[in-house]
């Protein structure tokens, strides 16, 4: 008897456990201190009208079996326009 009673008490959790809720919960975060209430990007504009970047780069070969190489390079670029770059 108490096997049977077991068996049905584990049957019932389950399936009350897997039958889909209609309403979402979802927790509300509290800030507290100068962001409080602040959104979460401010003025993010870039442009890159006219800029020009520079940048090392560094890379390293490792699949080959007995020889490794170590590049060395960098990157030089000037931005005409917001989307058009000469580098």
């Amino acid at each position: 008897m108490k096997r049977i009673t077991l068996a049905l008490a584990f049957v019932a959790v389950t399936v009350c456990g897997l039958m889909p809720s209609k309403t979402a919960r979802a927790q509300e975060i509290l800030l507290e201190g100068p962001l409080a209430g602040a959104p979460a990007v401010r003025k993010l504009v870039q442009y890159r009208e006219l800029r020009f970047s520079a940048g090392l780069q560094f890379a390293y070969t490792f699949p080959n079996k007995y020889m490794h190489n170590m590049l060395i390079g960098g990157r030089l670029e000037f931005n005409i326009t917001d989307w058009l770059a000469i580098g």
